[in-house]
């Protein structure tokens, strides 16, 4: 358990290439969206 929660926050921005993680990380929730979300809203594409 954690016993400092702003610690555990704050741990991100203590790493120097810590933009680039969460860039990826975005990209990988976007590209999930479309990949997997839009088929399934899209009943036509729905086999």
């Amino acid at each position: 358990m954690i016993d400092n929660i702003g610690e555990a926050f704050g741990y991100v921005f203590k790493d120097s290439r810590w933009p680039s993680k969460i860039g990826i990380g975005a990209l990988f929730l976007l590209l999930s969206f479309f990949l997997v979300g839009i088929p399934f809203l899209d009943r036509k594409s729905v086999v």
